[in-house]
């Protein structure tokens, strides 16, 4: 589980992210990021958007936002901190294995420059 002070929450941070951010695709997921915006610099935050559209059913979505959590969650100390992230997730993602999400997460990181000394 992400601690508190790594989620974002606010409205207004969150669409910070969405007008101002960068966007980065992967074949089941996609993701928003922006330089920390905040007085205070610290750890990366990250937040979680899934519409009824894609996963029609609350045990789809909250499936989809538990898994990207689990994944996060290792790669976080490897996130080069002072970034928020916003993430958007495809059908297809719940249909992949763990460990193949695992690894297009890490690569579509890599991809955005986001991880630190790789």
């Amino acid at each position: 589980m992400l601690k508190r002070v790594q989620v974002l929450k606010k409205k207004k941070e969150i669409e910070l992210v969405l007008k101002k951010g960068k966007s980065v695709y992967s074949e089941v997921f996609s993701f928003k990021f922006l330089p920390n915006q905040s007085e205070s610099p610290g750890l990366p935050k990250v937040a979680f958007l899934c519409s009824k559209k894609v996963f029609p059913k609350a045990i789809q979505r909250n499936k989809a936002k538990r898994r990207m959590r689990h994944i996060l969650k290792d790669l976080f100390p490897e996130i080069s901190s002072e970034v928020w992230l916003v993430f958007f997730f495809k059908k297809e993602f719940l249909e992949k294995p763990f460990d193949w999400l695992k690894k297009q997460t890490e690569s579509t990181l890599k991809k955005a420059g986001l991880l630190k000394g790789k």
